[in-house]
């Protein structure tokens, strides 16, 4: 039918992603607003964005609360990790940049001793931070990809982020920009509405799109090598984890009867 091919169509496509990534990161951005609800917020996007590609979720909202929620346990710990490593990375950086400033105008030789002490620390946050932020840039995926705690889901960050360097420095790439236009928004207000409906939603559209292959290949690999489903500390695919836990839990019962 007519209808069946403007619906499927790559035009009624494109405009459906087009609202479904401005409601994402509309409630996103709302759910954001309690700090230790940026992680879960950010996960549940992009999990709603993975489901809505793999599965076709016809629905927005009740399927990205429902991810926030199940979500917001595994993930509320890494939003203060985030907080506190943004002001300890910031004030540091500023500081030393002061320092920096300082001491070029001062002729005193005891005064150079500290810019080098000072630009060697400003290398070394600077370093340290972009360290961190190409870990944390991995924590939407391997939350959603794998069961793991705090501990090991942090290690998994790490680990897919220098893995596969080329991917995270792609995804890097996606969101500094983002971060850079939500900077400019405040002085350019022409960037206010392309922030507000796209400036978190489509960075982690282009994240999954990146990084897909990557970790259906390692959560696979994982998933392969793990024998005992109800062992929490294991890795399991998230996608089929509670699905299995019944199986389990059912087989346990009638080996008991």
């Amino acid at each position: 039918m007519k209808e069946d091919k403007i619906v499927g169509g790559k035009v009624y496509s494109f405009f459906d992603w087009v609202w479904r990534l401005m409601v994402l990161n509309m409630l996103t951005i709302i759910c954001s607003i309690g700090i230790i609800t940026i992680c879960p917020a950010i996960c549940a996007c992009f999990r709603t964005i993975k489901e809505t590609k793999e599965n076709y979720t016809p629905k927005i909202f009740k399927p990205y609360f429902n991810n926030f929620k199940y979500l917001f346990r595994d993930t509320w710990g890494f939003s203060i990790a985030l907080v506190i490593f943004v002001v300890v990375c910031g004030y540091g950086y500023l500081w030393y940049d002061g320092v920096v400033g300082a001491t070029l105008a001062s002729g005193e030789k005891l005064d150079k001793i500290w810019l080098m002490i000072a630009i060697f620390s400003i290398v070394i946050i600077s370093l340290g931070g972009l360290i961190l932020l190409m870990a944390f840039i991995q924590l939407p995926m391997v939350i959603n990809y794998f069961y793991y705690g705090y501990k090991d889901s942090a290690r998994l960050c790490f680990y897919m982020a220098f893995k596969y360097i080329i991917t995270t420095l792609i995804e890097s790439a996606i969101v500094i920009v983002s971060v850079i236009l939500f900077i400019n928004a405040i002085f350019i207000y022409s960037l206010i509405p392309l922030c507000l409906f796209f400036g978190i939603s489509l960075p982690q559209y282009l994240k999954y799109l990146v990084s897909r292959k990557f970790y259906v290949y390692v959560s696979e690999y994982q998933d392969d090598n793990v024998e005992d489903y109800d062992y929490m500390n294991k890795t399991v695919n998230r996608e089929t984890y509670e699905d299995d836990k019944k199986i389990i839990k059912k087989e346990g019962e009638e080996n008991n009867d």
